[in-house]
């Protein structure tokens, strides 16, 4: 089987990618501009169509990596994740303490000069 694709990021219609800025296809105004802008968006719909049909023949293809890799790595994915959300959660528990002792310091500091709750900014 052989596939190949050429298609950006997001949609590759004209019609989404050219004209959406000036909103001739999503308002329908009716200059002669745009007209040929319509006229251009139903000429390349095959051709989007292509484009759908490639993201979604990757898109299956993604899932059956996803169901190999988990067939023959599944353990060791196991042990990854959690090691990194424990690392994760240790690494928000410090921010938080961080912080909480950061307001520490500056409440003691603000008691010191007179000045609670940031009235010395003022």
């Amino acid at each position: 089987m052989s596939h190949s694709h050429d298609h950006k990021e997001g949609c590759c219609c004209p019609c989404h990618k050219e004209h959406s800025s000036n909103g001739c296809c999503k308002e329908q105004k009716h200059d002669s501009s745009c007209s040929e802008q319509a006229e251009d968006c139903q000429k390349d719909f095959a051709k989007h169509l292509l484009c759908v049909a490639d993201e979604a023949w990757m898109e299956l293809l993604k899932d059956k990596i996803k169901k190999h890799i988990l067939a023959s790595c599944d353990q060791q994915l196991e042990q990854i994740a959690e090691i990194v959300s424990e690392g994760n959660k240790m690494r928000w528990e410090h921010k938080t303490a961080m912080q909480k002792e950061k307001q520490d310091f500056k409440e003691k500091l603000e008691n010191v000069f007179g000045c609670p709750s940031g009235s010395c900014n003022k």
